[in-house]
């Protein structure tokens, strides 16, 4: 069920967020870095849209802050692999359009435009 995938794509992403918060001073990124791993292999592949949804938002702030570039960039390699998942986040969005509540395809519109954002602020970070 959609919903039960939501809840465990939260639960790992607080996880996430909270451990993130703890990098500077040497947290455990190693933890930190399966839990991203798992939300951008699993969460971000779910079949429903909104479970994809919730794994990107996870996504955005767990590495919303520049220390976590190193990560990002150079352990997980993450750039490519959100821009494939932007491709089938597309794909994806067309065909399930009309099965989609107004609410959810309003959440989930936001979440591919801020998708973009992101990639595009990571690509300009990487070229520093």
């Amino acid at each position: 069920v959609a919903e039960v995938r939501m809840n465990i794509v939260n639960i790992i992403g607080d996880v996430s967020i909270l451990l993130a918060k703890t990098l500077p001073a040497g947290g455990a990124v190693d933890v930190f870095k399966i839990l991203v791993t798992w939300l951008v292999e699993g969460g971000c592949k779910d079949s429903d849209l909104r479970v994809v949804t919730e794994s990107l938002d996870k996504i955005f702030d767990a590495f919303s802050e520049d220390y976590t570039d190193n990560i990002f960039f150079d352990e997980l390699n993450l750039l490519p692999k959100l821009k494939g998942i932007e491709n089938g986040f597309k794909i994806k969005l067309k065909m399930q359009k009309r099965e989609l509540s107004p609410d959810s395809l309003g959440i989930i519109n936001m979440a591919k435009l801020n998708l973009r954002r992101f990639i595009k602020y990571k690509e300009k970070r990487c070229k520093k």
